[in-house]
């Protein structure tokens, strides 16, 4: 099963990024991100994160326009091992990790990845892991 390309079913917008993604995560795209000031996003920081915009796939540099997946397909970085058909939330580096009890749900994985590689996932709805 390939999940490569562009997915017009995808919902994409561009926003301002108020980072440089690249200084601060070592990745410049593939990370979750959390709304900011107007029309703008930043790294988001944690399974707690309330706000998760979904996943900036451009590479952004600070007050730069930026992709942002906020429904649909598309890849992002692992931040911890995990297989396919998992829910997964943000680490604090804005990357993939399996859900926790009580850690909001920003997806579900189609892929598996380890820590620094490429998961598949459908960005989806938050809602909180009620396990």
């Amino acid at each position: 099963m390939a999940w490569e390309g562009t997915h017009e079913d995808n919902l994409i917008f561009s926003l301002i990024a108020d980072d440089d993604f690249r200084e601060t995560s070592g990745f410049g795209a593939f990370l979750f991100v959390t709304g900011a000031a107007e029309k703008h996003f930043t790294l988001a920081v944690g399974a707690g994160s309330s706000g998760v915009i979904g996943v900036v796939i451009t590479d952004p540099r600070a007050n730069a326009h930026g992709s942002v997946v906020g429904a649909g397909i598309t890849k992002v970085i692992c931040g911890s091992s995990f297989g396919a058909y998992v829910d997964v939330t943000c680490s604090a580096s804005g990357r993939a990790i399996p859900v926790g009890s009580g850690d909001i749900i920003l997806g579900m994985a189609l892929t598996a990845a380890a820590p620094d590689e490429f998961a598949t996932i459908v960005v989806r709805r938050q809602v909180v892991n009620p396990i």
